[in-house]
């Protein structure tokens, strides 16, 4: 039987995030004064924050999270498929990026650490905390409490975005982050829901996603987080519209009732 939560849950799910992310933000800023290679600093910062993440999973004895219903994954992998398309594209643009960093062994080995890191703290948290204590709080047995837990772990996930200018991103970029990450939140909800609620499996897709975006935009190369964010937030103003389109009709497809009505039946025999 899953295991019932109630909105007290939900909030300390959502406290927890923030005093993850507040820790994160304040170790990340002494680390990020302290260490002048940037590849080193945001890999140290990921480290504490994978760390603050995982202490809060124990704290809240919430270690489900790192759990999921066995075979799931191999029937909803594949509604991941947009996001493998994106990834595949921007990869190939960042392979050019890859063949002209002239990085040293340990400076390849924090970049790739904080790579592997960056998905799943967020993941963990979002999806595996959030999102995961909504589905529990709600229910599962109709489909409209399903969408409702996706979309608002995905706008919880949106909203944190909005502190980025407090690290130096311009509002604008940050607003449209805000935007786009919400919809994007409730994509990786979907796709999360369907896997039997994998969280290593979004994270993975999550951390592959944010790496190639940063290649693309020359973090190899000694561009900084910040200038890379700014670049993803501050181009073609339709940015805020034109994506929160394609990923609502991507969750809508992805839990499309004739998907996931075997799940919600099985939800209400238990």
């Amino acid at each position: 039987m899953e295991k019932r939560f109630t909105l007290k849950d939900v909030l300390l799910a959502i406290a927890a995030t923030v005093v993850s992310l507040i820790v994160y933000r304040f170790f990340g800023g002494i680390i990020k004064n302290t260490v002048s290679n940037e590849l080193y600093a945001n890999f140290i910062g990921e480290a504490v924050f994978t760390a603050v993440a995982v202490l809060s999973v124990f704290v809240l004895k919430r270690t489900d999270v790192f759990q999921s219903e066995p075979g799931r994954l191999k029937e909803g992998w594949l509604s991941a498929a947009f996001l493998f398309i994106v990834i595949l594209f921007f990869g190939f643009f960042s392979i050019i990026a890859i063949l002209n960093a002239t990085l040293s062994l340990p400076e390849w080995l924090a970049a790739f650490g904080f790579f592997l890191l960056i998905g799943f703290c967020e993941e963990v948290l979002f999806r595996g905390l959030i999102q995961g204590a909504l589905h529990g709080m709600l229910g599962e047995d109709t489909h409209g409490k399903v969408l409702l837990a996706v979309a608002l772990g995905g706008l919880a996930f949106g909203a944190t975005h909005l502190t980025n200018f407090l690290r130096g991103i311009s509002f604008q970029a940050s607003l449209v982050q805000a935007i786009v990450t919400s919809f994007m939140g409730m994509y990786f909800g979907a796709i999360y829901y369907r896997t039997g609620k994998n969280v290593w499996y979004v994270a993975l897709l999550h951390s592959l996603y944010d790496a190639v975006l940063l290649m693309t935009n020359d973090y190899l190369s000694g561009t900084s987080v910040n200038t890379a964010l700014n670049a993803t937030g501050t181009g073609s103003p339709y940015t805020a519209l034109v994506w929160p389109i394609i990923y609502t009709a991507l969750v809508l497809f992805i839990l499309r009732p004739k998907k996931i009505e075997p799940l919600l039946k099985k939800q209400i025999e238990q």
